[in-house]
């Protein structure tokens, strides 16, 4: 099985591609958000790009392309999120992307409502 985090935060990521791999799942990171890029050098990690959003309450048709080509060629089974921001993108975009998002993500509005402190 062939897994895709979308992250936004390199601490939740690394923690998921680290369980992810010890249930035998091949795991891809697309991180979407500033990062130090350390989860690249991760034994862990079959593969690692970044594809950085300047706007993240905007949804980018670029991004929803990257994802989309992304998992048709490598096959990717499922997708993740990881991150507050990874979690809100995938949530706005669920419905045009390829491959099933396994999480259940909540809603943009309940996510704002969640995170508004």
């Amino acid at each position: 099985m062939n897994a895709l985090i979308v992250s936004s935060s390199e601490g939740i990521a690394i923690s998921l591609v680290r369980y992810l791999s010890l249930k035998n799942v091949k795991v891809h990171v697309i991180n979407i958000w500033h990062s130090s890029k350390e989860l690249r050098f991760s034994r862990f990690c079959n593969s690692y790009t970044s594809h950085s959003i300047s706007e993240p309450f905007q949804e980018t048709q670029s991004l929803i392309d990257h994802i989309n080509q992304y998992c048709e060629r490598k096959k990717i089974d499922l997708i993740l999120p990881a991150g507050l921001l990874g979690t809100f993108v995938l949530s706005k975009i669920r419905n045009k992307l390829v491959c099933p998002i396994i999480y259940p993500t909540p809603t943009p509005e309940q996510i704002n409502n969640l995170h508004n402190k």
